[in-house]
């Protein structure tokens, strides 16, 4: 891992939509389309023009809010941080936290450290203790 050193400029909190916990899929689009397609078939029958129209609408409306509710499911808290590093250079990160105690204010001097997958995570900088040898 690379580290790199910088501080902040401005940070907000912001919530972050549609993450998942696990890298299984989301199945919100496809469960919505099926339940609302089913639904609208078995009233219109779709035996005609107008059945068949109302079914596709069904399906589509169903997916979209399947998606949305998928989304609203893997909603996190989050603090989005505007940065300058050693060089001067400006950049922003969002980043999920748990409480908003965890959002580090401006001015504060943070570490950046950087994974192997292009991942980036901004965690303040902690003093050292002072002890007293005497």
């Amino acid at each position: 891992m690379e580290v790199e050193y910088g501080r902040i400029i401005s940070s907000r909190i912001v919530e972050i939509r549609g993450l998942q916990k696990t890298n299984s899929p989301g199945w919100g689009a496809p469960v919505g389309a099926t339940i609302a397609g089913a639904a609208a078939y078995g009233i219109s029958e779709a035996d005609n023009p107008g059945g068949v129209a109302i079914t596709i609408v069904a399906l589509i409306g169903g997916a979209i809010t399947g998606q949305y509710l998928d989304e609203l499911r893997g909603s996190n808290l989050g603090a989005e941080y505007i940065l300058q590093n050693e060089n001067g250079e400006k950049f922003a990160v969002v980043q999920t936290i748990e409480n908003i105690e965890e959002k580090i204010e401006p001015n504060n001097e943070v570490t950046l450290i950087y994974g192997k997958t292009g991942y980036l995570r901004v965690v303040p900088n902690q003093p050292f203790p002072v002890t007293d040898h005497n």
